[in-house]
């Protein structure tokens, strides 16, 4: 089963000042030995920390409108939670599950590059990684709780875009 599926090209979507601040600018620092704000981050930090990784900075974020001067309509309706991961060269965010808004919820889970794919810019979900993407090509999670991570072992800065949508029914 694939882990990802295409969803198409939002190249026309991206707005050439978004990527520059971001690219100029630091978002929040994550997960920058952050504290612990419920069991779910409880749960990953210390899987995160038994495995012997370093939580000091490792990535940053920038979340919904709260650090960006400009604001941005999702591509997705019913979008609850959007966030951009920047990693610079060396960055990494390990093997993870994301959390839910609620148990009870029913969510999608999407993925865009912001940037042309560049040697070393990697996503894996599930055992798949996901390689020579475009910038504005978005993906579904097959399975919102699927396992996945990113790492940035390139020598540009990495940048996407993760959406968390609501399924109402």
């Amino acid at each position: 089963m694939k882990s990802l599926k295409y969803i198409g090209n939002y190249s026309h979507w991206i707005n050439p000042e978004w990527v520059r601040y971001m690219l100029e600018n630091d978002g929040v620092p994550r997960p920058c030995n952050k504290e612990s704000e419920n069991d779910f981050e409880n749960h990953i930090f210390n899987k995160f920390k038994n495995a012997g990784y370093d939580l000091t900075t490792e990535w940053s974020c920038f979340f919904e409108k709260n650090d960006l001067p400009f604001d941005i309509e999702m591509p997705v309706e019913n979008a609850v939670l959007w966030w951009f991961i920047k990693q610079k060269p060396g960055q990494y965010s390990p093997l993870h599950v994301d959390q839910k808004e609620e148990e009870t919820t029913t969510v999608a889970r999407y993925w865009m590059s912001m940037l042309d794919y560049q040697p070393g810019h990697l996503l894996i979900c599930n055992n798949e990684l996901a390689i020579d993407y475009k910038a504005g090509d978005m993906f579904m999670f097959t399975d919102p709780d699927l396992l996945h991570g990113s790492c940035n072992i390139g020598f540009s800065t990495r940048l996407a875009l993760n959406i968390t949508q609501r399924i109402i029914k």
